[in-house]
């Protein structure tokens, strides 16, 4: 059994009393799928439960919305709150603009729409005017739910010092944006990634709140790194931080970028990670980027995500977007008798594949020697 998109239709797994046969390839939309699983009974089931935990935090659902601009308008984070979002990830503090308090503490040096959390809008100054910090703790005077803030800094002192201020202004939990990437053809991986554990671990020693990473999928060795994490006392990884191009991007390539829809592709490569993660580590698990509705929270809770962290959508879509994706998730749950959405978690990752190395080397093969075919089909004259 595996989750890649290319090689597998269904999956056919047992949860209590339920045979699922779910389709992981084709991405179909559960609200399209419930009927068909229905019994025809007039019968009464009980509403399933969609409350799960993250970080340690108890949340009301799995969904969360990512490091994004909706954070900014405080109407949106009420709106988000009200349509069952578990949790609240800010946008990103980044360590260059925090000498520019209290004057302006949210304009980042560039703007980029084509990836929300470094996108900027200037949050509602008649509502709540103010720094990032006083904005995290009037947040968290409006809503009930956690909120998890988010830094990107460039030395250990920025990491340590704005870590201990979001911590004091109120912060439920901390998502480390951690941007590394080696320029210098001298700086071997090694040292790389021990910058990394060292960021994560004067963090870890200066405050007491939860702590996330969010990781690039380029380390030598992901499963070591979060096992390194584990050892230093970090509680999370989020898969993944998405990097965007370096240099002027000309019109054209905007806008192949906004058509293609890369971010569904991103989802597989998510997805096997969590397969070959969820098994053996005790952190909480959070997947980013390819997160667009109800079937994709699904995919990634039964790979082994405790919680679905969407962007995107929700910026195109409205906050409000966020109750019908729940909704469906709930019905979905329903209509195969499950009554928690945790008893869906790992029930496809790698614990479940008896060779998971001969399996994954045999579906590549598969996935080549599909594509060639298809290739051959096409072009055949």
């Amino acid at each position: 059994m595996s989750i890649r998109h290319c090689h597998v239709d269904n999956v056919v797994c047992r949860v209590g009393n339920s045979r699922l046969v779910f389709n992981l390839v084709k991405g179909d939309h559960l609200d399209k799928k419930i009927t068909a699983y229905g019994n025809g009974s007039s019968e009464v089931k009980p509403v399933p439960s969609l409350c799960t935990e993250y970080l340690g935090l108890a949340l009301k659902s799995p969904l969360l919305v990512g490091a994004s601009p909706l954070t900014r308008d405080t109407s949106f984070v009420r709106r988000l709150e009200n349509a069952g979002i578990g949790a609240i990830v800010m946008h990103s503090l980044f360590e260059e603009d925090m000498p520019r308090e209290p004057i302006d503490a949210f304009a980042p040096p560039v703007t980029n729409e084509d990836f929300p959390e470094h996108s900027w809008t200037r949050p509602n100054q008649q509502e709540h005017p103010g720094t990032y910090l006083e904005t995290l703790a009037y947040i968290k005077s409006i809503i009930a739910i956690p909120v998890i803030a988010s830094l990107n800094c460039r030395t250990l002192e920025g990491w340590v010092q704005l870590a201990r201020r979001v911590a004091d202004h109120g912060a439920d939990a901390l998502e480390l944006n951690i941007f590394l990437m080696a320029m210098n053809p001298e700086q071997t991986s090694a040292e790389t990634e021990r910058q990394l554990l060292e960021t994560a671990r004067r963090v870890r020693d200066a405050v007491k709140i939860p702590l996330a990473i969010k990781l690039n999928p380029y380390l030598s060795s992901l499963p070591n790194m979060v096992y390194q994490l584990e050892r230093v006392g970090i509680n999370g990884v989020v898969l993944f931080n998405r990097f965007f191009q370096l240099g002027p991007a000309t019109t054209i390539e905007r806008e192949m970028f906004r058509t293609s829809s890369p971010h569904r592709a991103d989802l597989a490569m998510r997805l096997d990670w969590l397969a070959v993660l969820s098994p053996w580590t005790k952190l909480s698990l959070a997947i980013t980027g390819g997160i667009h509705g109800s079937t994709d929270v699904v995919r990634a809770i039964m790979a082994g995500a405790d919680v679905a962290q969407m962007t995107t959508s929700l910026l195109e879509n409205g906050p409000d977007y966020a109750q019908p994706v729940l909704a469906e998730i709930a019905m979905w749950l329903q209509n195969h008798n499950i009554g928690s959405i945790n008893e869906l978690r790992d029930v496809a990752n790698m614990a479940t594949v008896a060779e998971p190395q001969n399996t994954v080397r045999r579906e590549y093969r598969n996935a080549i020697a599909a594509a060639a075919m298809r290739f051959t089909a096409e072009h055949r004259y």
